[in-house]
């Protein structure tokens, strides 16, 4: 039987082995560039049937978007057009059909049907600019660029629904409200398409969300304040009353916090998350959803970090030099409280990048050494250009301190092939075909002078002619038989509100154009009919930007579409809304611990939210405080306007139910909420006068400090033992205006100790600890530093010693600790006294030395059991009773997950097979 069986199925399936051909191409065939085509490899005939379909296209959409199965049978249709496409015909075969509409194409063997295809054949095509407030939609035809008129728009959701239906005027211009997910066009019976892949960019409401500092430990509360607002006419306005959910997932995107919130008058609200203990590393993900407004992300770090405790700047005397001078590179080394890093050793290596390369393509090093940082921190690095080069270079430093930290930084210059400035007397020439026209160039060197000798000119990349150049002068024929596309404009240096910029266009010959004007929205859109020669068009500056820039683009008709031919940034200056805030602090230089008063005076009433964080925090990052100044009035890198145009592949219509997201192999459990509330102050220290023991890495945050115009607010709070510079940011909120305000608050001490410690301790160790002894004064000093050690910590050396500091200087003292307990809450103090004194005292906690493992056994229980665990010595342990294997194969998963990718594929795959048989064995 199974022979028979086997021949039988051989037998059904051997005519379409050997077949091989389907309908190819795009399935909007935009006329005249486009056209349908069959491909075939075999020697076989066929037959390629096209129907005219009659139903709507936009019927056909709405089942395909709602996954429904579209019958072809069911469609009305009528043959239009019948092909053969011979036995000899290989490739790609070109099927001579070009009449506009919307057709069903069937391709058939002698074996059956091989391949069914909805095409629409077209004329029809558009561009549709997509910005905050609006969609801007330009129809035209493929066949000249020329505006279709009257043609219908559609504006449809995801699941097919006509959102929003309008015609297109006289320039083929339409401009619409809803934001659509589709956008279907249609003329006398055919269509162009488009899917918007919509970015979360530029909305009429914003949202300025904050957390205190960009990156945390396990263990310590996350801060945040978010405030909604809105843009109407350039002015933004706070958006009091609304309702907002804010979610906080970990970087395996288990929900952690879950809290609904109330914006108050001034649009904002704020909350707090502890982390736990144990959380895990990595990118923290924010989701803030704004009920019936949009939803935003936001994200921060959760990381085992040590906290750099100096930082480097890198100087050069130019920012441009020419091949052959010498770079004179200083390098400056300083604590964070402004100090400098005396005698640290300094390693830099110098990298040439040639211009034309990536940043790190073609990189040569061309110099190295090193040195030590003088009695200012500095280090003098002078580095001589090749002879002839052109490109970057760039500078690696690497510093370490007595404390044996290290901290890089890194600096590119610009480089010059020659000392040659080329400047032309004009800015653009008007040089009509045929005509001759005089140009007159400058030639000096950078500083002015000019030089003498034989200048090559270039016509569009092709060599024109070789000139004499005499005391920097350059003079030039030209006759040009073809002129391509010029453009200029005013070129002033900034546009203000209402002023009016002239743009002038020099065409070659006669074309249909697209002229726009892009920033946070499209500004200007319209359709141009160029004539041979100078085009003025005049634009004036809204008085609704905000941006500090926008960008004039070009479109002309070419090949069936339009092209961006030109672009240019036009710097502008928006009417800022700008309240004046005072903020004053009482000194410009603190000690640890102490009060600092702040005073505020505003002329409007504000909401204001206080950061401040260490500046070492922002220096391990690479990042800035947060800029609300810059977050409403935005520097454009490009245009905040999504373009698209048609789709050259209509959906897929003729697969039943489309296709479905695959189900997940096991529902994992969800985390559940940490509710644990601790300080971050340790309680571990005794309490010792001049001990500094709390350093956290936010020193002040208020989500809400409430001003008041025309009154002044004092603000007295405690610093932390932190010896730094702190970074404070203050954002202020108002009716109609904002404020904003940047201060560094620094705190030092003339004679200071700073530990050199771990980050925790491992039972059993036996290791060096040290610290370095700073003294910033202008005498040397004689001072004895000792040790403290908690219980778990012995201390294998002199617990004491004196040494001698150095004016501006610093001495390292080394200890041998032996770990023997295990105590998460040990300390290290670490005491220095002379005339001035200072203490440190740091949570170091002891770990234990035992790795987790798990036991399973799998019995029937009945009545009682004795569980002996395995021999070894044991610090903890739980049982855990279970009915199902469940649980634990989730447990596995879930861990699995977590391991990085390339280690567990055969494991995960036997995992899943084996659950796969567990629940075949259930049922």
């Amino acid at each position: 039987m199974l022979k028979k069986l086997t021949i039988v199925f051989f037998l059904i399936l051997w005519p379409f082995l050997g077949l091989s051909a389907f309908i190819t191409g795009p399935t909007v065939i935009k006329l005249p560039h486009d056209s349908l085509g069959v491909y075939k490899d075999d020697e076989e005939r066929y037959l390629l049937f096209i129907y005219k379909v009659k139903n709507s296209y936009l019927e056909i959409l709405r089942k395909s978007l709602r996954n429904e199965t579209v019958y072809y049978r069911d469609l009305d249709t009528e043959l239009a057009a019948s092909y053969v496409v011979g036995e000899d015909e290989q490739g790609r075969v070109d099927i001579p059909f070009m009449v506009p509409g919307l057709y069903l194409c069937v391709l058939k063997s002698r074996y059956g049907v091989e391949d069914t295809v909805l095409v629409t054949i077209t004329n029809l095509d558009f561009m549709v600019f997509i910005d905050e407030r609006k969609i801007h939609l330009f129809a035209f035809n493929t066949r000249d660029g020329m505006p279709v008129k009257r043609a219908k728009v559609y504006l449809i959701d995801s699941e097919g629904n006509v959102l929003e239906k309008a015609v297109t005027d006289d320039n083929g211009m339409v401009v619409m409200n809803e934001m659509p997910d589709n956008i279907l066009l249609e003329k006398d019976g055919t269509y162009a398409y488009t899917r918007l892949w919509r970015r979360v960019s530029e909305k009429p409401s914003k949202l300025f969300f904050i957390t205190d500092r960009p990156v945390y430990r396990p263990g310590h509360t996350v801060h945040f304040r978010g405030t909604i607002i809105k843009k109407e006419g350039g002015i933004f306005t706070p958006l009091k009353g609304r309702k907002v959910s804010v979610t906080i997932r970990d970087p395996n995107f288990n929900e952690l916090f879950l809290e609904n919130f109330e914006t108050n008058d001034f649009g904002g609200f704020w909350g707090d998350y502890r982390l736990s203990d144990t959380a895990p590393v990595g990118i923290y993900r924010i989701e803030i959803d704004m009920k019936g407004i949009g939803k935003y992300k936001h994200s921060f770090l959760v990381e085992e970090y040590r906290k750099p405790e100096y930082k480097i700047t890198i100087e050069t005397d130019k920012d441009e030099y020419i091949s052959g001078d010498v770079i004179r590179y200083l390098i400056n080394v300083s604590y964070f409280n402004r100090q400098p890093v005396v005698n640290a050793e300094v390693a830099y290596y110098v990298y040439s990048n040639p211009e034309g390369f990536w940043y790190d393509e073609g990189s040569k090093m061309v110099y190295y050494g090193v040195g030590y940082t003088d009695s200012n921190g500095n280090i003098e690095v002078p580095v001589r250009i090749r002879e002839g080069f052109d490109g970057w270079y760039s500078i690696n430093v690497i510093a370490v301190d007595t404390s044996q930290r290290q901290v890089e930084e890194t600096k590119r210059v610009r480089v010059h092939a020659d000392d040659v400035s080329i400047n032309f007397d004009k800015s653009f020439y008007d040089i009509p075909p045929g005509v001759p026209s005089a140009i007159h160039v400058t030639i000096t060197d950078l500083k002015g002078r000019p030089l003498n000798g034989t200048a090559t000119v270039f016509l569009n990349d092709t060599i024109y002619g070789k000139y004499q150049v005499k005391d920097g002068d350059l003079f030039v024929d030209v006759t040009l038989e073809e002129v391509d596309m010029y453009f200029r404009d005013k070129d002033k240096v900034k546009y203000y509100v209402g002023d009016e910029m002239t743009i002038t266009v020099i065409s070659p010959r006669k074309m249909p154009a697209l002229l726009t004007i892009l920033g946070v929205e499209t500004y200007y859109l319209k359709f141009v009919h160029l004539k041979e020669g100078t085009n003025i068009f005049k634009f004036t500056i809204p008085g609704r930007i905000v941006e500090n820039n926008l960008f004039f683009r070009f479109y002309t008709y070419e090949r069936g579409t339009y092209w961006r031919k030109k672009e240019f940034k036009i710097p502008v200056v928006p009417n800022k809304k700008l309240a004046r805030l005072s903020v004053i602090l009482d000194r410009g230089k603190y000690e640890p611990g102490e009060k600092v008063k702040i005073v505020f005076n505003t002329d409007t009433d504000l909401d204001v939210t206080i950061s401040m964080v260490d500046e070492a925090i922002y220096s391990m990052v690479g990042k800035k405080p947060p800029d609300f100044e810059k977050f409403l009035y935005p520097d454009l890198k490009e245009p905040h306007v999504e373009i698209y145009n048609g789709y050259r592949y209509l959906p897929y219509a003729n697969i039943p139910g489309g296709n479905k997201e695959r189900e997940r192999l096991l529902a994992l459990m969800k985390k559940k909420k940490d509710h644990m509330f601790l300080s971050e102050k340790d309680e571990g220290v005794a309490a010792k006068i001049n001990v500094r023991e709390y350093f956290p890495d936010t020193a002040l945050w208020i989500p809400s400090l409430p001003l008041r115009a025309g009154t002044s607010v004092e603000l007295v709070f405690s610093l932390p033992d932190t010896i730094t510079t702190w970074k404070m940011g203050i954002y202020g909120i108002g009716g109609k205006k904002m404020a904003q305000k940047f201060l560094d608050v620094l705190v030092t001490k003339d004679f200071y100790v700073r530990p050199i410690l771990p980050t925790f301790f491992r039972e059993g160790d036996k290791m060096e600890i040290g610290a370095v002894v700073n003294n910033a004064t202008d005498q040397a000093t004689k001072a004895r530093v000792w040790i403290d050690l908690s219980d778990g910590l012995n201390l294998l050396s002199e617990r004491s010693t004196e040494v001698v500091i150095p004016p501006h200087g610093s001495v390292s003292i080394n200890w041998w600790v032996g770990v023997s307990g295990f105590d998460e809450s040990s300390t290290v103090t670490i005491y220095a006294a002379s005339s001035l004194k200072d203490a440190v005292a740091l949570k170091v906690p002891i770990k234990a030395f035992a790795f987790k493992r798990e036991f399973y056994r799998l019995l029937i229980l009945n009545g009682s059991e004795i569980l002996r665990l395995p021999d070894g010595k044991k610090r903890e342990g739980y049982v855990r009773s279970l009915e199902s294997l469940k649980p634990i194969i989730q447990d596995s998963i879930k861990k699995l997950i977590k391991y990085p990718y390339g280690c567990t594929e055969q494991t995960m795959s036997s995992e899943q097979r084996s659950y796969k048989t567990l629940l075949l064995s259930a049922l």
